[in-house]
């Protein structure tokens, strides 16, 4: 019986442990819809952005009185939608500074207008708005979870107590 109830202990410390980790599955199942939704909202602005820049430098990346090497290299960031796509995520996500340095040096000056406003507003607005969204939703499946709420008393009684 000792040895059964010894175990019953260390299952219910081994439980309490992982309290983070009940937490963060709990907050990733209640924010599924959220990461949808905002995966699909990014997607849509970063074609949109991708197929307009993309058509902007269609010219430039044709036109042969250019070096070609500089224009190598914007193909290589922005020559098809699919490239445009993942440096428009680059930007918005990464390291925003090489792609957008290749199209103000080779490209033009205005371009440095066009890399600040995406970084401002898609990069720092969009997805602050969108982290926000996560932390609510993580403090909501943290309040809403009965079970984690009742380890958190017991443990913090436990504290408490000890002192």
């Amino acid at each position: 019986r000792l040895a059964r109830l010894l175990r019953v202990v260390k299952l219910v410390r081994t439980v309490q442990g992982f309290e983070s980790l009940v937490l963060l599955m709990t907050s990733i199942r209640a924010s599924l819809s959220a990461l949808v939704w905002s995966s699909l909202l990014l997607l849509v602005l970063h074609l949109v952005i991708a197929l307009v820049i993309n058509q902007l430098l269609v010219d430039y990346m044709l036109d042969e009185s250019h070096p070609e090497e500089d224009r190598a290299i914007v193909y290589q960031y922005y020559g098809t939608t699919s490239r445009s796509m993942l440096t428009m995520f680059e930007v918005s996500l990464a390291n925003w500074i090489p792609s957008q340095r290749i199209l103000s040096e080779n490209v033009s000056q205005w371009y440095i207008v066009y890399a600040l406003a995406h970084k401002c507003i898609i990069g720092f607005a969009v997805i602050m708005v969108i982290t926000g969204v996560f932390v609510q939703e993580t403090i909501s499946a943290a309040n809403t979870n009965d079970s984690l709420m009742l380890t958190q008393k017991e443990s913090a009684l436990k504290v408490y107590l000890g002192k």
